[in-house]
């Protein structure tokens, strides 16, 4: 199974700040792990915005020299819609990208990695996120992505 990793975790990873997120991610197998254009981009804007951006643009780097980077799959667009629509009507909207992220791996047959409490907001999208796979005392790891 193939994790994508979300913006937070791919954070977390390139400034060390959770030894959480570093022990389970240090469980799965490098070639495991991937990422969606859509947290590049994200990572990049965080780069140039960064007072430390030359820090920052060396982690990113290093990330990127072991992260897949997955193009956005033309199939994921109309699930993007799809769910956005979904979570708009009873109020549950999330943000854009979030969307977008997990789009992108219910299409590319991945699991999305984020911290649980991201996971959280993604149960009330039954078509997009099934149960999450967290263990409570970690607040880390896989969430389950369906392909529904």
């Amino acid at each position: 199974m193939r994790y994508i990793l979300d913006t937070d975790t791919c954070s977390y990873v390139m400034k060390r700040s959770s030894q959480a997120v570093l022990r389970n991610l240090g469980r799965v197998a490098v070639a495991d792990v991937c990422m969606s254009v859509i947290t590049k981009a994200e990572l990049l804007y965080g780069v140039e915005v960064s007072p430390r951006a030359e820090q920052d643009g060396g982690a990113l780097k290093s990330l990127l020299s072991y992260v897949e980077v997955l193009e956005f799959p033309e199939e994921a667009a109309s699930h993007y819609a799809e769910i956005r629509g979904a979570l708009k009507m009873p109020g549950e909207m999330i943000g854009a990208n979030d969307l977008l992220i997990a789009a992108h791996a219910s299409r590319t047959a991945t699991r999305r990695w984020r911290p649980q409490a991201s996971a959280q907001r993604y149960r009330g999208a039954r078509s997009t996120c099934g149960p999450s796979t967290v263990r409570s005392s970690s607040r880390t790891g896989p969430t389950t992505t369906s392909t529904t």
